[in-house]
């Protein structure tokens, strides 16, 4: 015998075409939020990506990451492990935190975590680069003769600490010069432009350092510091090229982000416009049973 009363669980007549579009809307809608979400994680890379470029194309006009420092005053082998051990806790730490930004973007789940991660972490392993000299010219130890190197971050407290009175005026002169190498405002001192000009301070300095000071002081370069250029031309080309390249990328990465995120707002729109349409060709008679298929119109 068969049951004349209406399954509670069949969708009215009037609701069906709505129902059968909502898997559509749907992945329509999570296609519109993703390509939204890689726009805007293209203005994220942005500042790293700038930063990382500038460095780059900066070459021997840079800051350098070393300074050339009296024997004694320089890095000790337990202070460079502790530092290179805190650098790859860092650089460990921030390639976690940005894998997970990442994968957020990717699995299109926003794209605020994405963007802190990349903006604060991304600058922060571009600084790393640098005072690393991975991105700038740097002399060996070797090259530093009777000096030493120093990390370039540690010269201001060297230059204010007691010791350094004890040192010879050259080498105070040399190290207050060195210190202008890292600001672009600061001119350089009688010792620096010495230096820039050829004259001999009585300190061997590396080649690169006085390549520096030639740069700062828009002098031409010895032939000193354009042996050493030739003996370096493959990382320094390599570096200049990467940087160029770099440099092009931004104008991509604004043209990508502005292009997707302009789409994906576009097709949400239009997600919502449909889903707009499909409920005014709902009757009246289906507006009292709507709650049936409102599940089911929800778009993600």
């Amino acid at each position: 015998m068969t049951s004349s009363r209406t399954d509670p669980l069949q969708v009215p007549a009037a609701l069906q075409p709505r129902v059968e579009a909502i898997p559509g809307l749907r992945a329509l809608y999570r296609r519109g939020s993703f390509a939204r979400t890689l726009g805007l994680a293209c203005f994220a890379v942005l500042p790293a990506t700038a930063l990382l470029s500038s460095m780059l194309l900066q070459g021997l006009t840079g800051s350098p990451p070393s300074a050339h420092v009296p024997a004694g005053y320089g890095n000790v082998p337990s202070t460079l492990a502790l530092l290179a051990l805190a650098n790859l806790s860092i650089v460990g730490g921030l390639l976690v935190w940005m894998g997970f930004g990442l994968r957020r973007v990717l699995l299109n789940r926003g794209v605020r975590h994405f963007t802190f991660s990349f903006v604060i972490g991304g600058s922060v392993l571009v600084a790393l680069l640098v005072g690393n000299g991975f991105v700038s010219p740097d002399f060996s130890r070797s090259e530093a003769g009777d000096g030493s190197k120093l990390d370039s971050t540690q010269l201001p407290a060297l230059i204010d600490s007691p010791g350094f009175a004890a040192l010879s005026p050259q080498w105070q002169g040399y190290l207050q010069a060195q210190r202008s190498l890292a600001r672009a405002s600061a001119p350089l001192n009688d010792t620096g432009l010495a230096i820039a000009r050829g004259e001999d301070i009585g300190i061997a300095v590396p080649a690169v350092i006085r390549a520096r000071f030639e740069a700062k002081a828009k002098l031409p370069y010895s032939a000193g510091s354009q042996a050493w250029q030739r003996d370096h031309w493959l990382r320094n080309g390599v570096q200049h090229v990467v940087g160029l390249a770099i440099a092009w990328s931004l104008l991509l990465l604004i043209v990508a982000g502005i292009g997707l995120t302009t789409l994906g707002y576009h097709v949400r729109g239009r997600a919502r416009v449909i889903n707009g349409l499909l409920q005014q060709l709902q009757g009246p008679s289906a507006a009292g049973v709507a709650h049936v298929a409102s599940s089911h119109a929800r778009l993600n």
